[in-house]
């Protein structure tokens, strides 16, 4: 089992924005008071880049390889609060990210070669009342 505390201001320095996603949209999402990752769930952004990073270090092992761009970050499925981030590496690979926050679940996949699926990992996620969000791997494949 894999964990990982990380603090939103470090993922806030490392992310990167995206045209495709307005400051507004994360402040009118609802994801309840009584949720302890809710302002992590407001910027589905930082935390799609916080996880991608973490997966790309723990479990594929690619050193010196970073999130280049958000193409998309945007909700597809507004009453059940699912959000889809799509993203390119540095190395040119490009991936999902997908989270329910309602079940503080996320998922990374990465496009493998053309025609040869996907990689990817599931995660579940918590968060402290400092704001600190710890990913634990769920399952990979």
């Amino acid at each position: 089992m894999f964990t990982d505390r990380i603090s939103r201001a470090e993922a806030a320095s490392t992310a990167t924005t995206s045209p495709f996603f307005p400051a507004e949209a994360t402040q009118q999402q609802d994801t309840g008071a009584d949720n302890p990752c809710r302002f992590w769930n407001r910027d589905p952004q930082s935390l799609a880049v916080t996880v991608i990073k973490k997966y790309i270090a723990e479990e594929l092992h690619w050193s010196g390889v970073s999130v280049s761009s958000m193409k998309n970050c945007d909700t597809w499925d507004p009453d059940t609060k699912h959000w889809g981030c799509d993203f390119v590496l540095s190395n040119n690979k490009k991936g999902t990210v997908f989270i329910i926050e309602k079940l503080n679940r996320v998922r990374v996949q990465i496009s493998k070669e053309p025609e040869q699926g996907n990689i990817f990992c599931f995660y579940n996620y918590t968060c402290n009342d400092k704001n600190e969000i710890t990913f634990t791997r769920e399952n990979c494949g």
